[in-house]
Parts: C-alpha cells; sequence; structure tokens
C-alpha cells in the first residue's frame, strides 16, 4: 500500500458538533444561547439541526466560530406508535452547485408517507439535490437494523456515538452498523455527535459537549469544512485526541493524547489491541497490514473510557 498522510500531525483541526437542537424544534434554549454554550466551550463550529425545518444562522457567524446550515429530517417510519424509523442529519456543502438550497425556516415541500425503504432513499437523495452533506442518525436508539442501513445509499457518514442517546436506554453506539457497512464494501465515515437538546449547566451528567468531530480542514470557512468533512479528514472523539494518522512502510501509524489502550479494528482480518501490562499511557502504536484486510480504523481508549475513533483506512 502505498505511503499516505490521512491526519497531519502539523496541521490544526476545528472542533464541531454537528447535531444540536433549539427551541426552533424540541430543545429547550434558544438558538444565541445554543451558540453561546458551544462556543464558550471551545468549539469552533456548530450545526443546529432542528427537526423538518431548514436552519440557516450566519449572521453569528465570526472569524473563530461559524454556524453551519443543516436540519434534521424525520417522520420516515412504518408505525407512528414506535419509535423505529430514520432520522439523517443534513449539513450544507457550499461546494456543489445545485438548483436551489433550502431558505432558512424552510418546511420540506414534500411531507413523507411511509412506501418502505424507498421512502427513506427518496429523502437522502432530496436532501443531496439541495445541496447536502446526509448522515444516518442514532441507528440503535432509532431500532434499526443493519439490512436496513445497508437499503439506504448517498449518506456520507453514520453516526457512531450520540451524546444524548446515552441517556435514552444506552443506545449511544453506532460502530457495529459502520462496520457492517464497511465489511460490505461501503465507504461511509462515522462521526460522534452531542443531539443536544436540555443544556441544563447544573447538571453533573449532560446532553452536549459530550461527542464531536475534529476536522482538519484549510481554514475555518464553510467550504472548507464541507470539503473535509465529506473526504473523511476528521476524527471523532468523546475525550482523547488524536494527533496524526499515516500508512509508512506497509503499516497504520497513530499518535494520541495518553491512552490506556489503542485497538486497531480491521476485517477481514482481524486487527490488534496494544497495550502497556503496567497500564503506562500509550501516546502513539502501530500496526502491520496483512493480506486479507480490507479498511483499519482506530479506536484510543484513555483511562475514563472515552474514546476517539479514527475513520477507516481502505486498503485498495
Amino acid at each position: 500500500m502505498l505511503n499516505r498522510l490521512y491526519l497531519d500531525p502539523n496541521l490544526p483541526f476545528y472542533r464541531g458538533n454537528l447535531h444540536s437542537h433549539s427551541t426552533l424544534s424540541d430543545g429547550r434554549i434558544e438558538p444565541a444561547e445554543v451558540f453561546r454554550i458551544f462556543r464558550a466551550a471551545g468549539y469552533h463550529f456548530v450545526a443546529l439541526t432542528d427537526h423538518d425545518r431548514y436552519i440557516r444562522f450566519e449572521e453569528y457567524n465570526t472569524d473563530d466560530f461559524l454556524v453551519l446550515p443543516g436540519t434534521e429530517r424525520g417522520g420516515m417510519q412504518p408505525d407512528v406508535r414506535k419509535n423505529l424509523g430514520v432520522h439523517l442529519g443534513a449539513i450544507d456543502d457550499p461546494t456543489v452547485g445545485v438548483p436551489r438550497r433550502f431558505e432558512h425556516l424552510e418546511r420540506y415541500a414534500h411531507p413523507l408517507v411511509w412506501e418502505g425503504w424507498e421512502t427513506v432513499q427518496w429523502a437522502v437523495d432530496d436532501l443531496r439535490q439541495h445541496g447536502n452533506l446526509v448522515i444516518f442518525n442514532h441507528p440503535e436508539w432509532s431500532m434499526n437494523t443493519f439490512a436496513h442501513l445497508e437499503a439506504v445509499d448517498g449518506f456520507f457518514a453514520v453516526e457512531i456515538f450520540n451524546q444524548d442517546c446515552a441517556f435514552k436506554v444506552h443506545s449511544a453506539y453506532g460502530t457495529a452498523y459502520w462496520d457492517h457497512l464497511l465489511r460490505k464494501g461501503r465507504k461511509v465515515f462515522g462521526v460522534a455527535t452531542d443531539d443536544s437538546h436540555a443544556y441544563d449547566e447544573s447538571a453533573a451528567i449532560r446532553d452536549y459537549c459530550g461527542g464531536w468531530v475534529m476536522v482538519q480542514a484549510e481554514s475555518l470557512t464553510h467550504a472548507a469544512l464541507a470539503t473535509a468533512l465529506k473526504h473523511g479528514r476528521f476524527y471523532s472523539s468523546t475525550g482523547p485526541q488524536i494527533h496524526g494518522l499515516w500508512v509508512e512502510d506497509d503499516a497504520v501509524h497513530i499518535t494520541c493524547s495518553p491512552c490506556k489502550f489503542i485497538e486497531f479494528k480491521a476485517f477481514e482480518e482481524r486487527g490488534r489491541v496494544v497495550f502497556n501490562k503496567d497500564a503506562a499511557p500509550l501516546t502513539s502504536a502501530s500496526m502491520s497490514i496483512r493480506p486479507g484486510m480490507d479498511f483499519v480504523r482506530v479506536e484510543c481508549v484513555d483511562f475514563e473510557g472515552q474514546v476517539a475513533w479514527s475513520n477507516p483506512i481502505f486498503i485498495d
């Protein structure tokens, strides 16, 4: 495999949340307060993705903080009395040309009537035709099966961690769905998000600032962030930092903040777990690429059990 740099330790990262809510749907605080909270927490960008209407707040953009336009589209379920269904996140991609983009507070012109998984595919296509990057949101909380995700194409990422869903019957993780798609040859990325609603600053356990993406973009601009996201130049985290990720001499190499475990996930040959028997912190690890490995991704686990996930390296 050719040597390649995936995440450059010498370039900056921008921290962001791609899934949040406000009083424009079922969140508890006003949009301006959402932006204040994330900016105060050291975020560089946030997407306000209120339910079933498009959100644009470019007037809050500054040189060091951006609000990315977006939405969360729901209403796709075979039985409205049950949670089984699909929610799709959408982030505006200004680098693609489309006939028309959704306007601020616009509701969708076509209400969805469940006609099978073709309904979900139509919604994905519609979001993309309006210039959006599409995310398959919280598959575990939505009680999706692997076959459900496999039946839909066109989303660039799957939510692999959702902070709010951690408090909803412990349904935070989507890595198994992600790996299933990757093993089927689907080149999709993984994102960690908040899906924040409550913003209770008095609470010790909160549904915000718990899952985020760290994007290595050329600059803190809407176009640069969208470009980096759709090409996978980011990692996701609930705590640890990934400093660098590269392939050299037929091996995957990673550097990170001090962690207890560095886990190389590979299919169809197994990867490896690196740790010190005396539990001394790890800040780097490597794994040789062996025949039969279709992709490799890395999880860095710190001493509190928090995780950073790299995007997959595809073995071509």
